[in-house]
C-alpha cells in the first residue's frame, strides 16, 4: 500500500505533510511512502531525514510578473509531467497528497490522467495558484480556514473539507532548559525568537540589525537568518543561526517573545504553542502575492498578534513592541491566549482521515491502485 506525497520549495510545504505522514504510518500498516518533489529544491533534505523515499521532476516556476522565463518555464511544467506520468506509473500508489508549491503541479496533473485520486491542502487563508490549478483536478480539498472554501467555485464545496493546518509534535514538546545546550543566552535576560522563515527574510534581517544595539540593552536575540547568516553581527547576547532544525522547539517554549513572518506554517507554529506574535509578512512590494499580510491581518483583528507591515515596519517601531510587549505580561498573556484558540492540535489527524478514506479503497488499475 502506498502514498505519494508532493510539494515542495519552502518548510511550509513539507513538514506539515511530514506530521500528517507521522500519524499514517501509525494508523496503516505496511504503509510505504514516497516524496516527488524539485530537483533543486530544499525539500529533498527534510524528506529523507525522515526516512520518506524521494524523487525530484522538472518544475517551472509561477511568477506573478512579465517574464520571458515564464515561457521557458511552462515547458518545464510539460516535461514534469511526462516525468511524474513515468513514475506514477511505476509507483501506483492509492492516492496523491499535494502539500502545495509550483513543484505539485505536474504530480497533480500525471495523477489525475492515470486516475489516482488526488488530496490537496490549503495552508493560508486565501488559495495559491498552485492550489487553485491543482484543486480542479482534486477529490479532496483541505483547508486550514473554514473561509477558504470562499475562495473557490460554489460547485466545488461539496469537495472542499476543513482540517486546520498540521504541525509537527515536536515543536510543541520543548523544554525552555535546554535552550543553553545550543546557544550560550545570559540567564536571567528576556528571549526574543526572531523567524524569517525557512529560507530567511532580508527584510526581516535588516529591520532586526537596525534594532539590536536598543533590542540588547535588555534581551538575548536568537535569529534564523536564513543563507544571509554570515553577513550578522557579533554582538554579545545575539545568537544569529542559518536555520533551527532540532533546537526550534526548545527556543519557541523558551521565548517571551517571537518575530516572525506570516507564512501559514509559521502561523501555525505560533498558535500550537501560544506565543506572543509580531508578525512581518512579505508585502506585495516584495514579490508576494499578498497572502502573508492577510494571514496577519486575520490574527490581528483577533487580536492575536501585532503586525507590522509597511510604514510600520521600522527599527524604532519593531523596539517600541517588543519591549512593550516583554514588559507588559498582562498584555502578552492576552496574546498568547487568543493565537492559541486558532491552533488546531487535531489537524494531522482529521487530514490522516480522508486520506485513510482512500488508502482502504480497492486498488483497481483505473485509479493506479497498487495491485
Amino acid at each position: 500500500m502506498r502514498i505519494v506525497y508532493t510539494g515542495g520549495g519552502t518548510a511550509g510545504h513539507v513538514f506539515p505533510a511530514l506530521a500528517v505522514h507521522r500519524v499514517l504510518e501509525e494508523r496503516v500498516p505496511g504503509l510505504e511512502a514516497v516524496w516527488i518533489g524539485s530537483r533543486k529544491g530544499p525539500e529533498r533534505g527534510w524528506v529523507e531525514e525522515a526516512g520518506v523515499r524521494f524523487y525530484g521532476v522538472p518544475a517551472g516556476k509561477w511568477r506573478r510578473y512579465l517574464s520571458v522565463k515564464n515561457v521557458v518555464d511552462v515547458g518545464r511544467v510539460g516535461v514534469g509531467v511526462m516525468a511524474s506520468l513515468l513514475l506514477l506509473r511505476r509507483l501506483r500508489p492509492r492516492v496523491v497528497f499535494s502539500k502545495g508549491g509550483y513543484v505539485a503541479v505536474p504530480p497533480v496533473i500525471a495523477a489525475s490522467i492515470l486516475g489516482i485520486p488526488v488530496v490537496v491542502h490549503e495552508s493560508d487563508l486565501d488559495p495559491g495558484l498552485a492550489t487553485r490549478i491543482t484543486a480542479r483536478y482534486a477529490s479532496r480539498i483541505l483547508t486550514s480556514w473554514p473561509e477558504t472554501a470562499t475562495f473557490f467555485p460554489r460547485e466545488w464545496e461539496p469537495r472542499v473539507v476543513c482540517t486546520g493546518n498540521p504541525v509537527r509534535p515536536e515543536v510543541r514538546s520543548g523544554d525552555p532548559g535546554k535552550v543553553r545546550e545550543f546557544f550560550p543566552v545570559r540567564p536571567g535576560r528576556p528571549l526574543l525568537l526572531v523567524l524569517g522563515g525557512s529560507q530567511g527574510a532580508r527584510q526581516v534581517n535588516e529591520l532586526v540589525w537596525a534594532a539590536l544595539p536598543r533590542l540588547l540593552e535588555w534581551c538575548e536575540v536568537i535569529h534564523q537568518t536564513g543563507p544571509d547568516v554570515e553577513r550578522a553581527p557579533r554582538r554579545e547576547g545575539y545568537h544569529p543561526v542559518a536555520f533551527l532544525g532540532r533546537e526550534l522547539p526548545h527556543v519557541l517554549s523558551a521565548a517571551q517573545v517571537v518575530v516572525s513572518r506570516a507564512g501559514a506554517g509559521a502561523v501555525a507554529e505560533l498558535a500550537a504553542c501560544g506565543k506572543a506574535a509580531v508578525l512581518v509578512p512579505l508585502g506585495r512590494e516584495l514579490g508576494s502575492r499578498g497572502d502573508q499580510v492577510r494571514n496577519a491581518r486575520r490574527l490581528a483583528e483577533r487580536g492575536a498578534a501585532v503586525v507590522l507591515e509597511g510604514g510600520e515596519a521600522v527599527p524604532a517601531r519593531l523596539v517600541q513592541v517588543v519591549e512593550g510587549l516583554m514588559r507588559d505580561e498582562g498584555r502578552r498573556r492576552a496574546l498568547e491566549e487568543r493565537i492559541r484558540e486558532l491552533a488546531r492540535p487535531d489537524a494531522a489527524e482529521a487530514i490522516a482521515r480522508v486520506l485513510e478514506g482512500f488508502l482502504s479503497e480497492s486498488p483497481t488499475r483505473r485509479h493506479g491502485g497498487d495491485e
